[in-house]
């Protein structure tokens, strides 16, 4: 018998434990894994048009995504409210311009609760005949 209560004293000393955890404390895989975008495009698209969507993962279902710099400024815009995926998108189609800008450059960072990264976003214009 004092086997048996010893055994139902460990058995739930270690349900205790495991259900104490946090519910990440388990997860050993938070990082953000993602790869820089480029693209080419022509120029002069219209406004609001998809231009892609950053390659990101994580074991968080949810990343957020933040526009750190561009150049030209405001030519684009990276939202994260579709699918929790960063889809970017023209915010000013008369930067898009070939003889203006030959290229639109720009830094994105990506976070979820526990980590960040940071990526470079590079679309080269393709010269259409105006």
């Amino acid at each position: 018998m004092k086997i048996l209560q010893i055994l139902f004293v460990v058995l739930l000393a270690s349900c205790s434990f495991l259900t104490s955890c946090d519910r990440y404390e388990l997860d050993f895989d938070k990082e953000i894994i993602a790869r820089n975008f480029n693209k080419e495009m022509d120029e002069n698209p219209s406004p609001n048009e998809i231009i892609g969507v950053l390659d990101a993962s994580s074991s968080y279902t949810r990343i957020s995504f933040n526009l750190t710099s561009q150049t030209p400024e405001g030519a684009i815009e990276v939202s994260d409210q579709k699918d929790h995926k960063g889809e970017i998108s023209v915010a000013d189609s008369s930067l898009f311009d070939f003889e203006k800008h030959q290229e639109i450059k720009a830094r994105v960072a990506m976070f979820n609760p526990d980590n960040a990264d940071t990526i470079n976003v590079n679309i080269k214009l393709i010269d259409l005949d105006d």
